[in-house]
């Protein structure tokens, strides 16, 4: 079956890989580095999809509950709708920051029944715990970084009030006084979603959790200088305990950046990691239409 798409685009049913793409922390479908992403995607002959967490971007909370890091309910059910729809299609989907910490956590706890061909984890912070801790060593963590998504979560929370207002539980006025963002969790979050401490939630929302019972083929993709993240606290352990994980760590690129020189005087901001991640799909669909070729194991990859 062949339906014509936008530009004149041809989708096959059963053979056009399906891409879907999964924003960062209070981000959307509109954010530039998702718009590059799916361009680039859609050239390379992939159906792409944005998929935005609930009243993420330009939507509108319908009900008072929203997302957070822990919830893979929604990214589940768009999954299998999907997937039900396009059967026979390649199913693939592309990550970053908070978006890939959901992304590799729906992989975990759905092990063999997850519905994808393959997925990318871009800058993901793993353990949520640990990535806080990190963040407010430094600093322009404190001051800079953290004060934003802080802004940022307190702006989603004023757009959405017309849905929050009547929830007695929540202290409007401790909520936007957050200037940090465990603050905000701890006002905010774990109250929306009922966890007794801000360390439940940390735990329970942590990717790194259920890493080792991933079975789709995972490309997780980190800089060295995220601040965001220790080095050291990545979990590279499964990628030597799991043949379907491999970490590739580049020495720069930030969080959620990778900036290609060309790109800046073009002002169009292309990512590297666009490129990294579709030609990972690719070799995946190549692997599997050739019996002679073979997934290779799993491995920890450094690149200047």
């Amino acid at each position: 079956m062949e339906e014509e798409g936008e530009g004149g685009s041809v989708f096959v049913e059963g053979q056009t890989p399906l891409f879907a793409i999964l924003h960062g922390v209070f981000g959307g479908s509109q954010e530039s580095y998702v718009l590059q992403l799916a361009k680039r995607a859609t050239e390379n002959g992939f159906k792409v999809l944005a998929v935005n967490f609930r009243g993420a971007g330009t939507t509108h909370l319908k009900t008072p509950r929203a997302y957070c890091g822990a919830i893979t309910d929604d990214v589940r059910f768009v999954f299998k709708r999907i997937a039900a729809r396009y059967p026979r299609n390649p199913f693939f989907a592309v990550g970053f920051s908070l978006g890939s910490n959901v992304l590799v956590k729906y992989l975990g706890e759905d092990a063999e029944a997850s519905v994808l061909t393959g997925a990318v984890s871009i800058s993901n912070i793993f353990d949520l715990q640990l990535a806080s801790t990190h963040v407010h060593r430094s600093l322009i963590g404190r001051h800079l970084i953290s004060r934003s998504v802080a802004a940022n979560a307190c702006a989603f929370v004023k757009r959405h009030m017309n849905q929050y207002e009547s929830l007695e539980y929540l202290d409007f006025e401790r909520i936007f006084q957050s200037r940090r963002i465990d603050e905000f969790d701890t006002h905010a979050t774990i109250k929306m979603f009922e966890y007794p401490s801000l360390s439940a939630y940390y735990e329970d929302a942590s990717c790194s959790r259920v890493m080792n019972s991933i079975r789709t083929p995972l490309l997780c993709i980190n800089a060295l200088d995220d601040p965001f993240v220790d080095p050291a606290a990545l979990p590279l352990i499964f990628a030597s305990a799991s043949s379907s994980v491999i970490f590739l760590t580049t020495q720069r690129g930030g969080h959620v950046a990778w900036i290609e020189e060309e790109s800046r005087v073009l002002s169009c901001h292309q990512s590297w990691v666009d490129k990294v991640a579709i030609l990972f799909f690719q070799r995946l669909l190549q692997i599997a239409h050739s019996p002679t070729l073979h997934q290779t194991d799993s491995t920890f990859i450094a690149v200047d």
